[in-house]
């Protein structure tokens, strides 16, 4: 049973039971969906909070500038301790794969 649960993102239902996903808050796991939830948030999409997220780099050429999304980061999850960004260009399709690695800073010395 978790004690402090929160909604794991993405959304999703268990296939057995059809209950909503949960993450313990302050998890790792939290932490990575606390992540996921910024870099998929184009700054301006959430009417409460405008200044949630990044600016969408649609239409941009390679390479992207990655500060944006550093500083969103920075900004809106305090618990990254260390983030390293690197981006992958495939010249066939004209995609740009962004990788981001993190550290999670922790008060608990056994994470």
């Amino acid at each position: 049973m978790i004690d402090r649960p929160h909604i794991k993102y993405p959304f999703q239902r268990d296939p057995a039971t059809g209950k909503v996903q949960v993450v313990e808050q302050d998890t790792p796991e939290h932490v990575m969906s606390c992540n996921l939830v910024i870099t998929n948030c184009p700054q301006g999409a959430r009417e409460d909070r405008p200044e949630f997220g990044w600016p969408w780099p649609e239409l941009a050429n390679a390479p992207l500038d990655l500060t944006p999304l550093r500083l969103a980061l920075e900004q809106f999850e305090p618990r990254n301790a260390r983030l390293d960004m690197t981006q992958y260009l495939d010249a066939a399709t004209a995609a740009v794969q962004v990788s981001v690695d993190f550290a999670i800073s922790t008060d608990d010395a056994s994470n």
